[in-house]
């Protein structure tokens, strides 16, 4: 069982809402109500679909919310060599041209990237023209795992701390710094992949206040319901955002603080399922 499924289940039966597992593994779950809501490991009932697929694709994101909200330039890249019948969107014939554009584009150090990827998984930080040339074969690499058809390179923001925020809707849930600050670089760019890196729950409550006002301009371009958005800081004070995950992991949250505030999480998403049941039965009748 997943670390965000035992949250759950937790909350759960604090609130002695029924639930039943729907597969061997646990991660699974049917929550019931009037009706039933499904959470399926990462998944939630909450998020609509265009929403989601914005924000697990980082090109897409970016186009949507560049102009409301502080954000690393960014530009994605097809590959020339994807399926045939998308070749035709590919603007550019090759991999040593992508590289060119690239380099004409942006000025090193330069973030390259999956387009759809997670966890600081193929994230490569260039300092030359051999590391985006590497970056882009890895991408691109279509014996490999993680291969992706679109690559991301975007403006490097050197940062003093990086926290992630957790949203419902317009409330902020929680927030932690992802402090590497003592930890050791092991080949992920991503801070708390990094050895030894901590979780450490944000609760100044002036920090906090400026980030909601960071982050409120979003609203009025993205109808998030529940989501981890990445935010970093910057040497001058500047926020920045970095990305939108609609599917939040609270693993290593909870490794370093407990279940207990993500548990209360879960409780809020679990009673705002069951207001709008009740809701919907007061409009129908059934």
């Amino acid at each position: 069982m997943l670390v965000i499924t035992k949250c759950l289940v937790q909350a759960c039966d604090e609130l002695n809402i029924p639930y039943q597992y729907l597969d061997e593994n646990q991660n699974f779950i049917s929550v019931k109500f009037d009706r039933p809501y499904y959470f399926v490991n990462f998944t939630t009932p909450f998020g609509r679909q265009d929403v989601v697929k914005i924000c697990r694709d980082k090109d897409f994101t970016y186009q949507v919310i560049k102009d409301v909200i502080r954000t690393p330039r960014t530009k994605g890249y097809l590959d020339p060599f994807c399926r045939p019948e998308y070749q035709k969107y590919a603007k550019i014939p090759d991999d040593e041209q992508i590289v060119n554009d690239i380099l004409t584009e942006f000025s090193f150090p330069i973030i390259i990237k999956r387009n759809q990827g997670t966890r600081g998984r193929h994230v490569y930080l260039c300092q030359n023209r051999a590391d985006v040339e590497h970056a882009i074969s890895r991408i691109f690499d279509k014996n490999s795992k993680n291969y992706d058809y679109v690559a991301i390179a975007q403006n490097y923001v050197p940062f003093k701390m990086e926290f992630r925020v957790v949203v419902f809707f317009d409330e902020i849930l929680l927030i932690y710094q992802k402090d590497n600050h003592q930890a050791q670089f092991v080949g992920n760019l991503s801070p708390l992949h990094w050895k030894n890196a901590h979780a450490v729950l944000i609760e100044d409550a002036e920090l906090i206040d400026k980030i909601k006002s960071f982050i409120k301009p979003l609203y009025s371009v993205l109808d998030l319901e529940f989501a981890g958005l990445d935010v970093l800081l910057d040497h001058q004070g500047n926020f920045w955002l970095l990305e939108i995950n609609s599917q939040p992991d609270f693993e290593i949250f909870v490794r370093d603080n407990g279940m207990a505030r993500v548990v209360e999480i879960f409780k809020k998403l679990l009673l705002r399922l069951k207001e709008k049941t009740s809701s919907k039965r007061e409009k129908t009748g059934y």
